[in-house]
Formats: structure tokens, sequence, C-alpha cells
């Protein structure tokens, strides 16, 4: 078995759609969105503290900012299943929870995303 920090990136994505599919189990303790993966250098400003480094399945709020150095790049998975990649200066916004029917079908859309990103590393 690899260590720890020689796990596919993939396997990161897959925890992430886990926890997305479980969204409306939790709906109201659901963070705004999840870095799902990043690369380069990359830092989360929580609102009001000081910027910290970023960590894949870390949560975001909102107001939260996401601060990508130069080649920094992230994937983060919304409330709402999907997928957006960052690579500038992004504050998180407020978006409404998914439907527990439209969870599994931008789980997977998120899924084939994430794995597009990984191949492209």
């Amino acid at each position: 078995m690899p260590p720890p920090n020689e796990y596919p990136k993939h396997i990161d994505i897959a925890i992430l759609a886990g926890l997305i599919s479980v969204a409306p189990l939790g709906a109201q303790n659901m963070p705004a969105a999840l870095l799902g993966s990043f690369e380069g250098p990359v830092q989360i400003r929580a609102s009001g503290s000081d910027p910290e480094p970023a960590t894949v399945g870390q949560r975001l709020e909102v107001g939260d900012e996401i601060l990508p150095g130069a080649g920094g790049r992230v994937i983060l998975v919304t409330r709402t299943g999907t997928a957006q990649v960052v690579t500038q200066n992004t504050v998180i916004e407020d978006a409404p929870p998914a439907s527990s029917s439209s969870v599994m079908a931008r789980t997977i859309s998120v899924l084939a995303q994430a794995a597009t990103f990984t191949l492209c590393l």
C-alpha cells in the first residue's frame, strides 16, 4: 500500500463526491463549497482570518477567499454538485442546496471533470 501522500488524486475527488451525495441528509450543515484538488501555491483566507495553505477537502464558507499564486489552480465542488476551476482570487458566494434528484447526476459529472483534470496534470 503506498504512503498516504502518494494515493492518486482521483481518490480525493471520489471522497468529495461521496460527501456531496449525502448533501440532502444534512444540507443545513453543508459548506458553500469543498476544495476538491489543487496544484501550485494556493491559500485560503477564511472570513476575518489570515491566509493559510489550502488543503484537499477543505470546507469553504460564504465569504472565504481562494488565493491561487502564480500557476495555482483549484477545483471547487459547490453544494449544488458542480465543479468549478479557479485560477484567480475568488470570494465564495452562496448557492442554494442541490435537490436530491440532481445530486447523483452532478456527482457523476464532477467525477468526470476531475478525472480529466487529473489526467492533464
